[in-house]
């Protein structure tokens, strides 16, 4: 006859147990120890510098990216990059947006419908401003012929 093994008051799994318990508890407590990232708030169009605004640049006649930006005290506070299209209508299609409003960086596309945006980065600062927006920039110049490509050929809505 087999007896079950000798073990000790906690069970046969109680030493892992009890430390698998200490390292959650461990975890949690860092966790909430953690500081919670503010948003870092966006200074309200109305004083923002005249020379904010629109500025296009088109590719070609079928695709063009207009960038909108905002600065204050010569300081970009605001981006938002868009890559339009031109429909068969002859009509402008936003298809990707890129803009840092509401405390991230993130992507609207038509990929992914867009009124769901991606989340690429929380903002937190004025220097994040800074630093995201030539990031984003070269992400929309180097894949607009690709974004147009996948667009025309019917992936993601119409519009």
């Amino acid at each position: 006859m087999r007896y079950p093994p000798i073990v000790s008051g906690r069970g046969k799994y109680g030493a892992q147990n009890a430390r698998a318990a200490r390292r959650r508890a461990r975890r949690s407590s860092e966790a909430a120890a953690a500081p919670e990232l503010e948003a870092w708030p966006v200074p309200p169009e109305g004083s923002w510098d005249p020379a904010s605004g629109d500025i296009p640049y088109q590719p070609t006649a079928t695709a063009r990216i207009t960038e909108r930006i905002g600065r204050v005290d010569g300081r970009l506070v605001f981006y938002a990059i868009m890559l339009h299209c031109r429909n068969e209508r002859g009509e402008w299609i936003n298809i990707w947006r890129t803009d840092c409003r509401h405390g991230t960086v993130h992507r609207h596309d038509v990929f992914h419908g867009m009124s769901n945006p991606v989340v690429l980065q929380p903002i937190t600062s004025q220097h994040d401003v800074e630093s995201t927006y030539r990031t984003s920039y070269a992400e929309v110049e180097d894949n607009w012929e690709e974004m147009e490509s996948r667009w025309r050929s019917g992936e993601g809505d119409r519009a």
